[in-house]
């Protein structure tokens, strides 16, 4: 490969680089927010899960990924990942505020 085509790829992998680091930044900031929630529930004795909710905002980021030419699918699967974590802290802190009480 030349020197121009490597300083391009070299560039390209660079961008990635901080579009990687914007994500994980953003992650954190949604998973203060849920953390949030999750004692808000907690306190409130609400259901860890809200099927519906999910339901519809999984379908709503699977049209919005299809209209940025993002693969739905794959869409569905990453934010049902991050959507199943959310859950798991939910239930932990439930039962943490269950000791507590």
């Amino acid at each position: 490969m030349s020197e121009p085509q490597d300083a391009e790829l070299e560039e390209l992998r660079q961008q990635i680089d901080v579009f990687d680091e914007r994500l994980i930044s953003i992650l954190s900031e949604r998973f203060h927010c849920t953390r949030q929630i999750g004692r808000l529930k907690s306190e409130r004795r609400l259901p860890a899960v809200d099927s519906s909710r999910e339901r519809e905002h999984l379908d709503r980021l699977r049209e919005q990924a299809e209209g940025l030419g993002v693969d739905p699918e794959l869409a569905e699967h990453l934010f049902s990942e991050i959507m199943g974590q959310v859950v798991q802290e939910h239930r932990d802190i439930a039962r943490a505020g269950r000791r507590g009480r």
